[in-house]
C-alpha cells in the first residue's frame, strides 16, 4: 500500500522520519569547505541531507505501515511548501561542537507536523522525545577537538541565506551504519 521497499537481513531496522533536502550549489559549497577541513570534521554526503522530524531507533518491519499511516495523518492538509536554509550553527556549542548545522526559516508546516506526529508515535511504544524539536539540516559531525578554522567558518556563515528548499513528501528511512559512513534507504514516503 505504501510502496515499502524490501530491506535485507533482519526484521528490525534503525529508522527515522525525515524530509529529504536536495542540495543546491550554495549548500554543496559549504559541504566542500567543511570536508576540506579534514579530520575531525566529517561532512555529510550530499545525497544524505535531510531534516529529521522524529528519530525512531530500532523499528520492527511490522510497524512500518503504521508509522507511515501516523505520518500521513499528521501531515493531512499540508500542501507542498518551501522554506529557506539560513545560517550555520553548532550543537551543543562552539567550545565543544559535535554537529555543524544550517538552520531553517519559514518552516511552520514542519513544526505543525512534528507536533501532531509525536503523540501518535509515542502511542506506538517508541521512546518519547526528551528535547524540543529543532528544525535543522546537519552538515557535518565533529569527532574530536575542532580545528581553529571552524570558528572562523561559523562566524563567516552565521547569517548566510543558502536559498529555498521545497518539500513535497515525508520519508520513513532506515539507517545502516557502515565504515564509510551511514547509508540511508527510503522505506516508504507520504506525499503532501
Amino acid at each position: 500500500e505504501w510502496g515499502i521497499s524490501h530491506l535485507e537481513c533482519t526484521s528490525v531496522h534503525r529508522t527515522f522520519i525525515a524530509v529529504t533536502v536536495d542540495p543546491n550549489p550554495a549548500i554543496r559549497c559549504v559541504l566542500s569547505a567543511l570536508q576540506a577541513m579534514r579530520r575531525p570534521i566529517k561532512a555529510v554526503v550530499p545525497e544524505n541531507l535531510h531534516i529529521t522530524l522524529r528519530f525512531l531507533g530500532a523499528t520492527d518491519e511490522a510497524l512500518f505501515a503504521d508509522v507511515l499511516d501516523a505520518t500521513r495523518l499528521s501531515s493531512f492538509g499540508v500542501e507542498p511548501f518551501a522554506f529557506r536554509l539560513v545560517g550555520v550553527g553548532m550543537f551543543p556549542n562552539l567550545r565543544r561542537p559535535s554537529v555543524v548545522w544550517v538552520g531553517t526559516d519559514s518552516d511552520k508546516p514542519l513544526q505543525r507536523i512534528v507536533e501532531k506526529l509525536n503523540p501518535r508515535i509515542d502511542e506506538m511504544g517508541f521512546p518519547p522525545v526528551t528535547r524540543p524539536w529543532s528544525s535543522h539540516l546537519t552538515l557535518a559531525r565533529v569527532k574530536a577537538r575542532p580545528p581553529r578554522d571552524l570558528e572562523a567558518f561559523l562566524n563567516d556563515h552565521r547569517f548566510v541565506d543558502f536559498g529555498a528548499c521545497r518539500i513535497s513528501e515525508i520519508d520513513l528511512k532506515s539507517s545502516v551504519l557502515t565504515s564509510a559512513g551511514p547509508r540511508y534507504d527510503t522505506i516508504g514516503s507520504v506525499a503532501l
